[in-house]
């Protein structure tokens, strides 16, 4: 029922005020207690539209599923493909960065690049752009671009991130963990994994706040371990992303490196 609200908010809107209009004359309600009425039901129906979203949302960062995420980012695209109004074009920009995000976490990487490269960064507000060119170096860092490129995206993050002055706090901070988990990954593509590339991770792991950010950053210790040799540590990580990754594309990768850890027994003659 959330969803149906959701994606069909205006429709919901014109027939709660349509069966009030019809109560108004078939019951001959005063115009205060029309009003009043129709007014809680629409605000009714925003909160359960909210509480869709919401759900969504958790469901993706805490369930680790980003399919009904994708889906609402989908959803969004074709509602707005043709959006005239600045409001309309924002929106649509917003829901394309949603089916970006879920798509690398489902290892689209290049369906997530068509996307991304359908966005105007330059109009999209500052804390948007930082998430964009975040989403960026994500989706390039998987395809394998060279470092160079992906240190001039960070760049530019960090030059967004500096320009949002009126930023909530709380946004500032999630933006701040994000760029600081890119600048390791960025390390690690130029230097290759160390023991203090393994302490940076560990103590990014103590600071993220959601089961999604957490199972990524499991994954990237449990890779980083294993190229300095120390399997057992490796397999405590790849354990943990099995368990909480979900429908992520890590955890398939996890399961994969710990199949090739795992001895295999004997097949008897």
């Amino acid at each position: 029922m959330l969803r149906f609200i959701h994606h069909h908010y205006g429709t919901c809107v014109a027939l709660v005020s349509l069966v009030w209009f019809g109560c108004y004359f078939a019951f001959d309600l005063g115009l205060a207690a029309l009003a009043l009425l129709d007014c809680g039901c629409l605000a009714l129906l925003f909160v359960l539209a909210s509480l869709y979203l919401r759900r969504v949302t958790r469901t993706y960062s805490e369930a680790c599923d980003p399919e009904p995420y994708l889906e609402l980012g989908l959803w969004g695209v074709r509602r707005f493909q043709n959006a005239r109004t600045a409001r309309g074009k924002r929106a649509l920009e917003t829901y394309r960065l949603c089916a970006v995000s879920a798509l690398s976490a489902l290892g689209r990487y290049e369906e997530a690049l068509g996307y991304l490269d359908a966005v105007d960064p330059s109009s999209l507000p500052l804390s948007s752009c930082v998430v964009y060119w975040h989403d960026r170096f994500s989706t390039l860092l998987h395809l394998g671009r060279p470092p160079e490129e992906l240190a001039g995206l960070l760049r530019t993050a960090r030059s967004c991130l500096d320009s949002a002055h009126k930023l909530p706090p709380s946004q500032k901070r999630t933006a701040e963990l994000a760029l600081s988990y890119d600048r390791i990954l960025l390390s690690l593509r130029e230097n290759g994994p160390s023991r203090e590339a393994v302490a940076q991770l560990e103590q990014h792991l103590s600071a993220v706040t959601t089961e999604l950010h957490r199972v990524h950053c499991h994954f990237h210790l449990s890779t980083s371990l294993l190229a300095l040799g120390d399997a057992p540590a490796a397999q405590e990580h790849l354990d943990y992303v099995i368990a909480h990754g979900n429908k992520l594309y890590v955890r398939t990768q996890a399961m994969e490196l710990l199949d090739k850890l795992e001895p295999k027994e004997a097949t008897p003659c």
